[in-house]
């Protein structure tokens, strides 16, 4: 399937889609209501839904959603980490610090790319920081962070899993779709994490995001296993992601793999160490029928596994593949909202300079 081919429909969602698309084309997100920052009374402002944030004047984008992302966590909370021992505190402590530090080693003459612009490839933890923080600023800009997620984002034992659901739900937002999100709502069932609407064909799935889980990674409790941090060996989460899906809707399912990254970002992903793990599952599954059709419509894999590297430098921008099933329960007549979700993936991490 060609992902990048476009509707040649001139339906009127698709013309309500192409006006919004031009509207905001000058901004980094086509599919969400930005504002740009204005200046005035010697202060930058900056709008998230409907609260006006006063910031110096000076302050860059990417500062800005790091003071979005302590707020969001407060300052109690970084208090009674503080009183912990470092190895007991939780691990954006150790991201913020990791930020502070590269921060002071790059912000030098060399680096210096304006008056007060600096620019420096980031560390695995600083972008793992960024873009937690970025994701966590997109769901605010539409109300969409409910407070149980950012409650589960504060325990350790928890933070893995809701980091990657929040992850997926700015994915699937900045492609142009309205989430609404579960768990706050059906409590006693099985049930994925949200159902998106796209905000022009009116299109609904169901959408499932679960992470692999590996020793000394994350909290996890272990060494790490350099063995296991190579493998693509997701079935049980994906066994599990088939008895969530909701009735009566396309389903999509986000899988993080949780890999060490792939040194090498020219490498096709049939040749990762991964691959073959990955379709052994998917053959055990067999070929679907329309008397036997694939219970979900797209099993999305990604790994924006910065954190791996450390205090050393990234060197590519994560992986991510797309399997769409031939023969779904119950079919996407809207597929140049999967090419959206496709195109919000390959955008994933690189965050704007300015809003």
């Amino acid at each position: 399937m060609n992902l990048n081919k476009r509707s040649n429909s001139f339906s009127q969602e698709n013309i309500t889609r192409i006006t919004e698309f031009f509207k905001n084309q000058q901004l980094p997100e086509p599919h969400l209501h930005l504002f740009k920052s204005v200046v005035w009374k010697g202060y930058r402002w900056r709008a998230i839904w409907n609260t006006l944030h006063y910031r110096p004047l000076h302050e860059t984008f990417h500062e800005f959603i790091i003071y979005i992302l302590k707020a969001t966590f407060g300052e109690k909370w970084r208090k009674e980490q503080m009183n912990l021992s470092e190895e007991e505190r939780h691990i954006l402590i150790r991201w913020v610090k990791s930020y502070g530090e590269w921060k002071k080693a790059t912000h030098n003459d060399e680096k210096k790319e304006g008056e007060y612009i600096y620019g420096a490839i980031p560390s695995g933890e600083v972008m793992a920081l960024h873009s937690f923080a970025y994701d966590i600023y997109c769901l605010q800009v539409v109300n969409k962070l409910p407070n149980f997620l950012v409650n589960r984002l504060k325990n350790k034992n928890e933070f893995q899993g809701a980091r990657y659901e929040i992850a997926v739900a700015a994915i699937i937002a900045r492609a142009g779709f309205a989430i609404t999100f579960l768990d706050d709502k059906v409590k006693s069932q099985k049930h994925c994490e949200f159902v998106a609407k796209n905000k022009y064909s009116g299109l609904q799935i169901g959408v499932e995001a679960k992470s692999r889980r590996r020793k000394g990674v994350l909290h996890e409790k272990g060494n790490l296993n350099y063995s296991s941090v190579v493998r693509g060996d997701i079935e049980n989460l994906f066994e599990k992601a088939l008895t969530q899906r909701p009735k009566n809707m396309p389903y999509f399912i986000f899988i993080d793999l949780n890999v060490m990254p792939t040194p090498d970002p020219e490498i096709p992903p049939d040749k990762k160490p991964w691959f073959k793990d990955i379709k052994l599952l998917l053959d055990r599954y067999g070929i679907p029928s329309k008397e036997n059709p694939d219970p979900f419509n797209a099993l999305v894999l990604t790994n924006f596994s910065y954190y791996y590297l450390g205090n050393l430098p990234i060197t590519h921008l994560g992986e991510y593949g797309l399997i769409i099933s031939e023969i779904p329960e119950y079919p996407c007549k809207d597929m140049q909202a999967i090419s959206e979700i496709w195109e919000s993936l390959g955008r994933y991490s690189h965050i704007p300079k300015d809003v």
